[in-house]
């Protein structure tokens, strides 16, 4: 990243302490407008920012979502996943988007102020969970592209698929949710 040169563009460095840490390091060095999260294995349509801006701006939203691709690693499947369709709105108006809207960050934008007193839980399996759903929660206006723009490759052994004694973490996240309702 040091060898663009393109003054948007500003590099860190961070000795690896985590995801949700990680996360929360690129959140708190933010100056822009929006925020998206793209893992290091996974990529973007070079459509998809430009897109989601113009959707976010035009439309007066707080966040944007969009259809995503998934990409086995060893036999290169993918698998299509399209968001059931939705007209802007909100968590309270629309209670199925916690059903509906994948709870991971990376196939969405989100205006930066929603991270003004909410960080990802650190140390801890499904930590973005919490964290989406705390967004959603306080989000004025949602809205959806309906696209394929986010690419995430599966690895048969990356953190989610790993199954290990963090895997009860998911009980710790399902009471903080309900904290926030």
């Amino acid at each position: 990243i040091e060898k663009y040169n393109d003054a948007r563009i500003k590099y860190f460095y961070k000795k690896n302490s985590g995801i949700g840490d990680t996360r929360n390091f690129g959140i708190k060095k933010a100056k822009g407008e929006c925020i998206c999260f793209v893992d290091s294995d996974d990529y973007l349509d070079v459509t998809m920012l430009e897109k989601c801006y113009n959707k976010l701006t035009r439309d007066n939203l707080d966040m944007v979502v969009c259809d995503y691709i998934e990409i086995d690693e060893e036999t290169n499947d993918e698998v299509k996943y399209n968001i059931n369709n939705f007209n802007d709105t909100t968590l309270a108006k629309t209670p199925s988007l916690i059903l509906d809207v994948n709870l991971g960050p990376c196939n969405k934008v989100f205006k930066r102020h929603l991270f003004s007193n909410v960080l990802f839980p650190t140390d801890i399996k499904y930590e973005d969970m919490a964290l989406v759903v705390k967004i959603m929660y306080q989000a004025k206006k949602i809205g959806k592209i309906n696209e394929y723009l986010s690419y995430f490759l599966v690895h048969s052994n990356s953190e989610t698929t790993t199954v290990d004694e963090k895997i009860f973490d998911i009980f710790n996240i399902y009471w903080d949710v309900l904290d926030v309702f």
